[in-house]
């Protein structure tokens, strides 16, 4: 099973929004303690390291 982390990397990744990479966290890891502002900097973390991952506002405006 990935780690929560995980699956909020590879939801980013694939352009979905925060909210939507928290919630396929959630259903994988009920229990997680992670939130909005985590997930985040997640996606800011992406994009420092130069990974093309759209802004949570440009992914909601491709929805």
């Amino acid at each position: 099973m990935k780690s929560v982390a995980e699956i909020v990397i590879a939801a980013l990744k694939r352009g979905k929004t925060n909210a939507e990479a928290l919630a396929a966290a959630k259903k994988a890891h009920p229990y997680t303690t992670m939130s909005l502002p985590t997930v985040n900097w997640y996606r800011n973390r992406l994009r420092a390291e130069g990974a093309k991952v759209p802004s949570d506002r440009e992914a909601k405006r491709r929805k």
